[in-house]
C-alpha cells in the first residue's frame, strides 16, 4: 500500500432502523461484500472502488465523537500519499472539518455525486462482469488487450480482434484494466457504456 498504512479493515456494525434500506454489493478491490444504507453511500463507493488512485478504503470505519447524536462516518480511504474520512452531507458544508480523527474528515455532498452519476452508472453496470469473472485467470488476455489498445480501441474493435467465442471474459479484462488503471476511457464520465466507447493504455 505505499505509505499509508491499512488503518480499518471491517466496518463497524450499525443500528438498522425497522424498515431501513440495505444494499449489498461486491468490492473487487477489498475482495468482500459490503452492506450500505442508502443510494448516496452507494454511489460514493462507487467512486472509490474505481478510482485507481484509492487503494484501499472501509465502510463505516468509526463513529464520530463529541456528537448530539450518533453518527457513524461513511468511508475511510487510503492513497500512496494520504488517507481521509468521508462523510456525506450538505454541500454547504463542503469543506474538511476539524473532528480529533487519525485523519482529515471531508464533506461529500450529494451534488457532487450527482455530478458524477454518468461515471458511477456505467461502473455499476462494470463490476458485475468483473465479479462474474472473479475466480479467472485472466492474465494472457489482459496482456494481449494492453498491447493491442495503444491508441484508443472501440470495445467492439477489442472483443472482435481477441477472437473468443464468449465476450465476457474480454469484457471483464477490458474492464478489470481499466479498474487497475491500466486502461483509461474518458468518455465514460460523460457517456453511457456501449460497444463504441474507446479504450487506450495508459503509458505511465
Amino acid at each position: 500500500m505505499g505509505a499509508v498504512s491499512i488503518r480499518h479493515v471491517q466496518p463497524i456494525k450499525q443500528r438498522r432502523g425497522r424498515g431501513s434500506r440495505r444494499i449489498e454489493a461486491f468490492s473487487p478491490k477489498l475482495k468482500r461484500r459490503i452492506q450500505l444504507s442508502s443510494r448516496a453511500a452507494f454511489e460514493l463507493w462507487l467512486t472509490l472502488e474505481s478510482d485507481p488512485a484509492i487503494l484501499t478504503f472501509c465502510e463505516r470505519p468509526i463513529e464520530l465523537p463529541d456528537t448530539p447524536l450518533p453518527r457513524i462516518v461513511d468511508f475511510w480511504s487510503g492513497s500512496a500519499q494520504t488517507e481521509t474520512y468521508l462523510l456525506l452531507g450538505k454541500a454547504e458544508s463542503n469543506m474538511e472539518t476539524e473532528w480529533q480523527l487519525a485523519a482529515p474528515v471531508r464533506i461529500v455532498p450529494v451534488a457532487e455525486l450527482a455530478a458524477a452519476r454518468m461515471w458511477t452508472n456505467n461502473w455499476e453496470r462494470m463490476l458485475p462482469v468483473i465479479n462474474a469473472c472473479w475466480n479467472e485467470s485472466l492474465d494472457q488476455l489482459e496482456a494481449a488487450i494492453i498491447r493491442h489498445a495503444s491508441l484508443p480501441k472501440r470495445l467492439l474493435d477489442i472483443e472482435r480482434d481477441m477472437a473468443v467465442s464468449d465476450p465476457t471474459p474480454v469484457r471483464a479484462s477490458v474492464y478489470r484494466l481499466l479498474h487497475r488503471g491500466a486502461l483509461s476511457a474518458p468518455a465514460l464520465h460523460t457517456q453511457s457504456l456501449s460497444l463504441l466507447t474507446e479504450f487506450q493504455r495508459v503509458v505511465s
